[in-house]
């Protein structure tokens, strides 16, 4: 058992905040208004395959340096299959397979998501996005590092709020740790409080036995002791008594 085992397996609650977009060419205000609330929603629901918008994936793919990987489906197969796994055994979802659909995780039970299972997959998550270039990490990658994506162009205030929107998803991850961390070390100091009260008892309980031999073997000892002495007692042999000519005959020797 580890402190993953201590995760709150749990959605999000990153707020969308009010950023003002700009109308530009090939996208208005309003719509990107919407990519971004869709984006922090599937955050928030840690990449569940039912959130993932078509708007997500037409921005990805048409402004943000992304290969459209055939469809959304095969988009999502992609980057997030780690969260498909997470959602099959933690909440059950699970969809029919399609052609270039690679999020089709069958053969996994659904163990619900205060199963051990579900709490290590729901950690795989965070570790595929920290420090992978596979996966998640490489979607993230793409989205925080990409060149032809954030800081200039038609798309620059959408791409500011969906990578501050990321950045708050790990800063959440990183503190929902520090919280499973902090559990299992409590639980740690309680085991081992536990296990040391337990061999205090069972010293006790030792003792009280070796205690209540050492009183049997006294009281053997005693009964032993005192038999040896009546025995004594009895079979000594008693002096003779002398008689009057017997103290003549002393004085005339």
């Amino acid at each position: 058992m580890d402190a993953r085992n201590f995760l709150k397996v749990q959605n999000f609650k990153l707020k969308v905040e009010n950023f003002e977009f700009e109308d530009v060419k090939f996208m208005t205000s309003t719509q990107k208004s919407k990519i971004y609330k869709n984006f922090v929603s599937f955050l928030n629901n840690h990449f569940k395959p039912t959130i993932f918008k078509k708007d997500i994936y037409e921005h990805c793919h048409l402004h943000c340096g992304f290969i459209a990987h055939y469809n959304i489906n095969g988009f999502y197969g992609e980057y997030f299959g780690t969260a498909a796994r997470f959602h099959k055994i933690a909440n059950g979802f699970e969809k029919e397979p399609t052609e270039y659909d690679g999020f089709y995780v069958g053969g996994l039970k659904h163990e619900g998501k205060d199963s051990l299972s579900a709490k290590q997959a729901f950690y795989q998550i965070y570790e595929e996005l920290n420090g992978t270039r596979n996966g998640l990490g490489a979607f993230y990658d793409t989205i925080i590092n990409n060149r032809n994506y954030g800081g200039y162009g038609d798309y620059a205030d959408l791409d500011k709020a969906i990578k501050d929107a990321f950045y708050k998803y790990l800063e959440t991850w990183r503190y929902e740790i520090k919280l499973a961390i902090k559990a299992y070390d409590k639980f740690s100091k309680d085991e081992e409080v536990l296990r040391l009260q337990h061999e205090q008892e069972e010293a006790r309980r030792k003792a009280k036995e070796l205690e209540i031999q050492a009183q049997k073997i006294e009281d053997k000892l005693v009964k032993h002791s005192s038999s040896i002495s009546t025995s004594s007692k009895t079979t000594a042999v008693p002096k003779k008594q002398l008689s009057l000519f017997d103290l003549l005959e002393q004085e005339v020797a």
